[in-house]
């Protein structure tokens, strides 16, 4: 079986759609810029700051990608079993892909202050009776006071 060597097309910029527009309208690079957002993701505010600099960027020099000799080496004969995937297998990794492809994907993150359950937590579980082994009988963690919360809330 040969080896297939991954494409060498230009690497993925993490620019936000807003940002790709108007780099695009400026006639801006967006692989010259640094991005300020989340994990370094190009946002509006950075191609505003780029074309207020008057800049038009040319595109940076890409590192050359490793060799094919380079990148068997990783893949030497027998450090691996290749076992083909099965017609369940095949559907399961095609659903997948098109689920993230299709759906529209977000994450959302809340900070609470949780001093008092913790607190609370830690209370309950140094009062669980020890078992024969010398380790409590049962351990709470802070998800079973959310899920405690949630039920509550309703009834």
């Amino acid at each position: 079986m040969a080896l297939v060597t991954p494409d060498t097309g230009a690497p993925r910029i993490f620019a936000s759609p807003l940002a790709r527009r108007l780099a695009k309208e400026g006639g801006l690079d967006l692989s010259a810029l640094q991005g300020s957002g989340p994990h370094g993701r190009i946002i509006e505010r950075d191609v505003k700051t780029a074309l207020a600099r008057g800049e038009t960027a040319k595109a940076a020099p890409l590192a050359a990608a490793p060799s094919a000799d380079i990148t068997r080496k990783f893949f030497e004969a027998g450090s691996y079993e290749e076992i083909p995937h099965d017609n369940v297998r095949k559907a399961i990794a095609r659903r997948l892909t098109e689920a993230i492809q299709t759906i529209p994907l977000f994450y959302l993150n809340v900070d609470c202050e949780i001093d008092a359950l913790l607190r609370l937590r830690e209370d309950f579980n140094a009062a669980a009776p020890l078992g024969s082994d010398g380790k409590p009988t049962w351990k709470t963690s802070v998800n079973d006071y959310v899920v405690k919360a949630l039920a509550i809330a309703l009834q």
